[in-house]
């Protein structure tokens, strides 16, 4: 997978209580369990299991929010 990889994203509202379950592959781009541009982000998750491999520039985040209302 090359690119960004969204659980649950939103323009103007909350992404709450998404998940996102990686078990294997290839992954060059960030991760958001959720990602709202003016919202809340709660309770999101990024499960990891198997042996995945991430480029060296991946970033994970739980949850992400331009207003800093993250919480979970």
């Amino acid at each position: 997978m090359n690119g960004l990889i969204y659980g649950g994203i939103s323009q103007s509202g909350n992404a709450n209580s998404n998940t996102i379950n990686i078990s294997g592959g290839t992954i060059e781009g960030d991760i958001f369990g959720g990602r709202s541009f003016s919202g809340l982000t709660t309770n999101n998750t990024i499960n990891i299991s198997g042996n995945p491999t991430f480029g060296v520039t991946t970033i994970l985040y739980g949850g992400s929010s331009d207003v800093d209302n993250f919480t979970g």
